[in-house]
């Protein structure tokens, strides 16, 4: 298994508000960045865990030790 890409703390930040369920409007209003930027970060968490979808991103954080 390929090493993981270190998050950064906006990414850890997010990921874990995608594991509680929200979406990236609601991501967008509690970090205050927009939903733009949401979508980047997701995009780029899936290339750093290796996932393309929500739920896997979700699933790696968890296998990467990034949840807890």
């Amino acid at each position: 298994m390929a090493a993981w890409k270190p998050l950064s703390p906006r990414q850890r930040q997010v990921l874990w508000l995608v594991a509680e369920g929200c979406t990236n409007a609601e991501i967008a209003a509690r970090t205050g960045v927009s939903p733009l930027t949401v979508k980047t970060h997701l995009e780029l968490l899936g290339v750093k865990l290796g996932a393309t979808r929500r739920a896997h991103i979700v699933a790696q954080g968890f296998r990467a030790g990034e949840l807890r």
